[in-house]
């Protein structure tokens, strides 16, 4: 948390309790306990914008869940569902999609073991296998990055533009 007096409010601190904030929110504290350090620290939220943020933060990290347990089971040619597409999450997302995955492998410069979040943003509904594909292109020619020799790949999240 920010030390001192708090220096934002109204959207920006909403947007900062849904993303840096996000992990204490889903941490097993009450809300009432979460409410009392914040107003100890000078936040001035009301309480039920506080129980919705963390009520969404909470659907959010569940929804992440359910997609990481069950991605790998799915049809790698079939369009991820639009029910796991999270359109909850705080981001202005310039394109309708954006997946992200986990990459973990070589660098192909430094031979170091490294793992990388990697991000895949698209106007149209992907399959599994052309994420994987498409990412497995980008770090493989070093787009954005270093090359690196892929070892292991995992989806992490499939999220949407709200409204889509």
């Amino acid at each position: 948390m920010p030390d001192g007096e708090f220096p934002i409010s109204g959207e920006p601190l909403r947007r900062w309790l849904r993303t840096d904030f996000a992990a204490t929110l889903s941490s097993g504290i009450s809300g009432k306990k979460i409410l009392e350090e914040l107003r100890g620290q000078g936040v001035r939220i009301r309480t039920s914008d506080l129980y919705a943020i963390r009520r969404q933060v909470l659907e959010e990290r569940n929804l992440e869940q359910i997609f990481r347990e069950h991605i790998e089971e799915y049809d790698p040619n079939g369009l991820i569902p639009a029910a796991w597409h999270s359109t909850e999450h705080g981001l202005n997302l310039r394109t309708e999609y954006l997946y992200r995955v986990r990459v973990t492998g070589y660098d192909m410069k430094t031979g170091a073991w490294v793992e990388r979040i990697s991000s895949l943003s698209s106007n149209e509904q992907l399959s599994v296998s052309q994420i994987k594909d498409e990412v497995t292109s980008n770090l493989t020619l070093g787009i954005d990055t270093d090359p690196m020799y892929i070892d292991n790949m995992e989806m992490q999240s499939a999220l949407a533009r709200p409204g889509t």
